[in-house]
């Protein structure tokens, strides 16, 4: 299969950067590089159906006023790198993290007390073998 970057299989209008619910699916989008929605405000954003393996460290840097964020359907195993990347700038307005029917096997909590806001994490249909509080 060609292997496109996520900036070719979509078009964004980047005079109007708020917006309000953004959904990319089933586009076969194995890695989301740093600063992918840099500058952006996204309140709600789905990601689910892509075959997501991987992460990078910056990949939501610099996407302000996001509420809820969804991955699921995709082939990831560790939350390290997305936890990391939307601590830097979702600490006061994230509210939802989903990351159902993915291949997730371990999970440390911890992290959940940087955000301020978090109500929700569903990680449901994994293969966690590990929960740590």
């Amino acid at each position: 299969k060609e292997n496109k970057t996520l900036a070719s299989k979509i078009e964004i209008n980047l005079e109007k950067k708020t917006i309000d619910m953004f959904s990319i699916k089933n586009k076969n989008i194995p890695i989301l590089y740093d600063f992918l929605f840099y500058n952006f405000t996204i309140r709600t954003l789905d990601l689910s159906s892509n075959e997501i393996e991987f992460v990078s460290n910056h990949t939501f840097t610099g996407l302000f006023g996001l509420k809820d964020l969804t991955m699921n359907a995709n082939k990831l195993k560790t939350l390290n790198e997305i936890i990391y990347s939307i601590t830097i700038s979702q600490i006061d307005t994230l509210d939802t993290l989903s990351f159902t029917s993915n291949q997730i096997e371990s999970i440390d909590l911890e992290f959940s007390t940087n955000f301020r806001s978090l109500e929700s994490i569903n990680l449901e249909y994994n293969k966690i073998k590990n929960f740590d509080i």
